[in-house]
């Protein structure tokens, strides 16, 4: 899962806003902005940490939210990416030739004028795109694509308040929405699943409190789903939270103090959680007893990333430094860092 940030001067300064691992960990994809030069997203080879290729670069413009790659890894979504005039879309390219694939009249062309994509995630069997929708309404909207034929899939899939993040479970049948919930009398954090085949809401999960709305990687939900199973974890300041979605069972809640999770996911085989924190370490926890298992250090003072995003099954981690357009690349299970890059 790709993490972004909302942005905050983005023109002014110099930092990556967004990136993602393949999940065979072959590729990093980052996007960000060079002293207001304008966006540039770039894919990386990990092992040769050398640019295989640019996929675009446009002038005066917010660089993305969100950089996702497809399950296959064939395709490379970004969101948030701005049209003049002071429009956002979600746009979609082939990995291995960079050209685009998102030219539809099914959304892919520039959303409403107050709208932003807020959050994106590809369903594991590689059917779907979803893409979160916020505007200036108290309402996030869902809105989720068939991939090849590019349709609008049917039905309602809104909550009231924000869209931070999105998680499909293993099946490709449930989608997992995670943010701040708004109404008249409260404002609380919330993960809303929907069952796609039912083309209804299916359950709502509180109880990981105390979450603002900076969007993902400021003090967002941030959400990955097990790659087996129906399994659902989600962050907030002070812990993670984890529930068996179809069940509805909650597993221990993982406890870090005063740190931030700025990235999370599952293993492979869905017994254990791994998360990058603001301190500047990776923790592996039990999913059943959230129980830490292993932890390592990542090299750089606390708070010195800005956002982290894993490969799937959790092996790779690519953390952006704060203040810099520099990524790390880490092995989890070695805690060794495999290679640098400077966009």
């Amino acid at each position: 899962m790709a993490l972004g940030v909302g942005p905050a001067s983005l023109l002014s300064t110099t930092h990556v806003t967004a990136l993602a691992i393949s999940s065979d960990g072959r590729f990093l994809a980052t996007g960000g902005v060079k002293h207001g030069a304008g966006l540039a997203i770039y894919i990386w080879s990990v092992s040769l940490g050398a640019k295989v290729r640019e996929i675009a670069t446009l002038p005066d413009i917010p660089p993305p939210y969100w950089l996702t790659f497809s399950p296959d890894d064939t395709l490379l979504a970004a969101g948030n990416v701005a049209r003049p005039p002071s429009k956002h879309t979600l746009e979609v390219w082939a990995v291995k030739t960079g050209d685009p694939t998102g030219q539809h009249d099914t959304g892919f062309k520039p959303l409403l004028d107050d709208d932003r994509v807020s959050a994106e995630a590809f369903s594991p069997d590689g059917k779907y795109l979803a893409a979160g929708i916020e505007g200036n309404t108290r309402d996030a909207a869902v809105r989720i694509w068939h991939l090849g034929s590019w349709q609008v899939l049917p039905g309602a899939y809104n909550i009231s308040g924000t869209a931070d993040s999105l998680a499909f479970a293993a099946n490709g049948n449930l989608l997992a929405v995670g943010g701040t919930s708004t109404s008249v009398f409260r404002l609380s954090w919330a993960v809303t699943v929907f069952d796609l085949l039912a083309a209804k809401r299916l359950a709502t999960y509180e109880g990981c409190y105390g979450l603002g709305l900076y969007g993902p990687g400021k003090y967002g939900v941030t959400l990955t789903s097990s790659p087996v199973g129906t399994a659902l974890a989600a962050t907030g300041p002070g812990g993670v939270c984890a529930w068996d979605v179809r069940t509805g069972k909650k597993y221990p809640k993982v406890k870090i103090g005063r740190v931030r999770v700025l990235g999370i996911a599952f293993s492979s085989d869905g017994t254990d959680l791994v998360g990058a924190l603001s301190d500047g370490t990776a923790r592996v926890w039990n999913v059943e007893t959230s129980r830490e298992v292993r932890r390592c250090n990542l090299g750089k003072p606390p708070s010195e990333y800005r956002l982290c995003s894993f490969s799937s099954g959790g092996r790779l981690l690519a953390c952006a430094e704060r203040h810099s357009l520099t990524v790390h690349v880490w092995d989890v299970e070695t805690c060794s860092e495999k290679n640098k890059f400077s966009m």
